[in-house]
């Protein structure tokens, strides 16, 4: 049984992965560049992987899927245009390192990270983003005439520069960091109507706007008052945008736990209006509610096998010698029922997530899989699990009875269920039995669905033998 939850023509894995394989769901390719060329045909990958390729691929994440292109230059497309496909509605991120992008028209669900990511358009065609996150040294050029830009739901952490640029398409529901800007390089200036017609919308915009060579900026705060970070050199957005401030945008913190992973506090501006909330989007930038699981934090129990080296509580790890331990967290995360919430243990466990496992420097993998009694050699990839049940008492401890854990009644009261790192705690639905969002007993499920609960068990295991199956 595959334990991928894309659908391609095409699929590699770190994990059980080789050149030799037919790139099938059962037998991955090792490298996307073993994938035949192709503007239309997916690839499906999972792993961390290093190096280009020739021709064009278009990648689908399915997991963790991290491409170090050692400094190269690839055409890689994303499928932009389709939805997601699979059981899992939280997006998974393709994060490119170290390299430059060209020749597509536009990129879905990426992670740009020193890269150059141009698009070369000689149709005075369009440029199409969709949840991106622009980390420090990448940009985005646009280095030839483009009829339609679009950005969205994006988290922008760099420069990013549009140019040749006619004024159509807009920036929707994006985060641009303090300090740095969108720049428009127009073939024509646009009028106040155009703006108004195609400016930014329901974003937080805490950096410049450059707009063929002059600055501007949000000046007011989600209450409308003024910000107190405005900068004097710099003219108020609403001088040739008017609807900026009705249009839902505002400069604000968004008080991130988890950039990479789209984790904000409870309390961040995001959250400040529904009207920057969207069925398709979510809220600005795709962000959503995350909480860490701190050692420090008097809402959880803590307790450890004795493989387990707590010698420094904020990199738990197995002792030496040890093929695996096992980590204890209980206790409340929230006074009312709350659903889909995600945990991050970032805070304990310092795993390099950018290499899957079985590596000297990352022997600590947490996968529960085992634990949960899966057979591992029956699918590809491995994926980072934990064990986890639920709780609608504000009380629930690790001293309580399996009658205290009753699961939202979607599972039997005590019983654990395997869910997936970095991913909202959600159920899949198969053949009328509801399985954890990592358990592949439930991929493709019949339904997603949501559960309430107040207090959570969690078992996380540190696995040293996580590239023996």
């Amino acid at each position: 049984m595959s334990q991928f939850k894309k659908t391609g023509a095409f699929f590699c894995s770190t994990f059980g992965g080789s050149a030799l394989n037919a790139g099938t769901a059962l037998a991955p390719y090792a490298h996307p560049t073993t994938a035949p060329s192709s503007t239309t045909n997916r690839v499906v990958c999972s792993g961390s992987f290093k190096g280009g390729w020739a021709g064009t691929r278009v990648i689908v994440a399915d997991g963790p899927c991290v491409i170090d292109l050692l400094g190269s230059t690839v055409t890689m497309d994303t499928d932009k245009f389709s939805p997601e496909v699979g059981s899992n509605p939280e997006r998974d991120f393709i994060h490119v390192k170290n390299g430059a992008l060209t020749g597509a028209s536009g990129y879905k669900n990426v992670v740009l990270e020193n890269v150059s990511q141009i698009h070369i358009n000689a149709n005075n065609g369009s440029f199409l983003a969709q949840r991106m996150i622009y980390l420090p040294n990448s940009f985005n050029l646009i280095t030839q005439v483009c009829s339609f830009l679009s950005l969205q739901n994006s988290l922008v952490f760099e420069n990013v520069l549009f140019s040749n640029i006619s004024f159509s398409g807009r920036i929707t529901r994006c985060y641009l960091d303090k300090d740095k800007y969108f720049e428009f390089q127009y073939l024509t200036v646009p009028t106040t109507a155009q703006w108004n017609s195609f400016g930014p919308i329901y974003c937080i915009l805490n950096g410049r706007i450059v707009v063929n060579g002059v600055n501007y900026e949000l000046k007011r705060l989600k209450d409308g008052t003024t910000r107190p970070d405005a900068n004097p050199d710099y003219t108020d957005f609403l001088v040739i945008y008017p609807n900026v401030y009705t249009t839902g945008n505002y400069a604000g913190d968004m008080k991130f736990i988890n950039i990479l992973k789209r984790k904000v506090h409870p309390d961040s501006d995001v959250f400040h209006n529904a009207i920057n909330f969207d069925t398709s989007f979510g809220w600005i930038g795709g962000v959503s509610i995350g909480r860490y699981v701190k050692p420090d934090d008097a809402n959880f129990q803590y307790s450890y096998s004795s493989n387990i080296d707590s010698s420094n509580p904020l990199s738990l790890k197995t002792a030496v010698g040890q093929p695996f331990g096992k980590i204890r967290i209980t206790g409340k995360v929230s006074n009312n029922l709350i659903t889909g919430m995600t945990i991050d243990f970032s805070s304990i466990l310092k795993y390099d997530a950018t290499i899957l496992g079985g590596v000297p420097n990352n022997n600590n993998v947490p996968d529960a899989s085992r634990e949960m009694g899966l057979t591992l050699g029956d699918f590809r990839p491995r994926r980072f699990t934990f064990k986890a049940r639920f709780s609608s008492s504000l009380t629930a401890n690790q001293a309580s009875p399996d009658s205290v854990w009753d699961n939202d009644q979607k599972v039997g009261a005590g019983n654990w269920m395997l869910f997936e790192f970095n991913k909202a705690l959600i159920l899949n639905l198969k053949g009328g039995v509801h399985y954890g969002n990592a358990d592949y007993r439930g991929f493709v499920a019949d339904s997603i669905v949501n559960f309430q609960f107040r207090s959570i068990d969690i078992e996380v295991i540190l696995d040293q033998e996580w590239d023996i199956v």
